[in-house]
């Protein structure tokens, strides 16, 4: 039967066929569809396999299809990039900095490991940074502009305690450092200013945390570490732990420590039960990362941010109060039956 064609009366489309009126209960995929799929499995495999008997070899292969990947991806958005200005440059790049700190020196260039991504792009963006402000002679709002000199001020102050500094190298290496880490907390403040780069950065953060567990999870049961752990020479005694990007244990737990929180509200802040589905699995791998880290402190940590945010999310929650209570008691439980264990022996007796 068919449908009228009265103003402002839009027909029917099937999404599966694209034909207007028809319904179809779906397609086979084609012969290309089946093809990126295969290809997808291989690489998967050969990634696995690489990680496992040629590491080595692997690190360099994916720097280089990361390089084809960037180049491959300016080409193809070469005037979209085009029409963007500096300062939108600078503001895009910057949500890939807390990313390239989190993977750290792993990123480095084969036999060059002091140049790794995130000093590559902070210098990128210091470059351009400056390249705009001159261009524009600093024209900042005028809050910016004060926050900017009481920077300035602050800099100089540490600048100027290099002067009497009993160790001049160790002075300029934290000066440095600091220098660094301040670069990095503007650069997440940045984006701020936008919906849309916040949006942006929670992906790229959610996928820096998917990454540094698929990590841990490579050294659990495959026994691979990267070049900058640790453990890459400890005891047999000390192989059960892992590491992931960072350089010891400590390093790890106190990450998972600190993205603890943000599953945890989940279920306060949501009623959207894939984003719990979420969260739940986000916490279980991070107790099971925190596990093979050995590090106490961090689950009496993890202990006193739910405990925190139970008490203020119980008052305060928009989603679900009682699942997250329950949740939140059970995760308590379990967290003092790990901190208080008296094992002996294995992985809990370290903790």
């Amino acid at each position: 039967m068919n449908e009228p064609t009265t103003p402002g009366y839009a027909p029917r489309h099937d999404l599966a066929s694209g034909t207007p009126g028809q319904h179809s209960t779906g397609q086979p995929l084609r012969a290309s569809e089946w093809l990126i799929i295969a290809v997808g499995v291989l690489c998967t495999l050969a990634f696995v396999y690489g990680l496992r008997f040629k590491p080595r070899l692997t690190e360099r292969g994916l720097v280089a299809l990361g390089l084809l990947a960037v180049a491959g991806l300016v080409v193809w958005q070469r005037r979209r990039l085009g029409r963007l200005s500096v300062k939108a440059v600078i503001l895009w790049l910057a949500l890939l900095l807390p990313l390239a700190a989190l993977v750290g020196p792993s990123a480095a260039l084969p036999h060059l490991r002091q140049l790794f991504a995130f000093r590559m792009l902070v210098a990128l963006l210091v470059f351009l940074a400056a390249t705009w402000a001159l261009a524009t002679r600093g024209a900042f709002h005028s809050y910016a502009g004060r926050f900017f000199t009481l920077l300035g001020l602050w800099l100089g102050w540490l600048a100027l305690t290099t002067v009497w500094a009993p160790d001049k190298g160790a002075a300029l290496r934290y000066l440095a450092t600091f220098a660094l880490m301040l670069i990095l907390v503007l650069a997440v403040a940045s984006a701020g200013g936008s919906r849309t780069r916040l949006k942006v950065l929670t992906l790229i953060l959610g996928f820096g945390y998917l990454l540094t567990v698929s990590v841990t999870l490579l050294e659990m049961f495959f026994g691979v570490r990267l070049a900058t752990s640790s453990l890459l020479n400890a005891p047999e005694n000390k192989q059960w732990s892992v590491t992931s990007f960072f350089y010891n244990p400590n390093n790890l737990a106190t990450f998972l420590a600190m993205c603890w929180p943000f599953f945890f509200i989940v279920f306060f802040v949501t009623r959207r039960r894939w984003l719990w589905a979420l969260g739940i699995a986000a916490m279980g791998l991070s107790v099971l990362a925190l596990v093979h880290t050995g590090s106490r402190s961090s689950l009496l940590t993890i202990g006193l941010e739910t405990v925190v945010a139970l008490v203020y999310y119980a008052r305060h929650g928009r989603g679900s109060r009682r699942a997250g209570i329950a949740l939140g008691l059970a995760i308590i439980a379990g967290l003092a039956y790990l901190a208080l264990n008296t094992t002996a022996t294995g992985m809990l007796g370290q903790l």
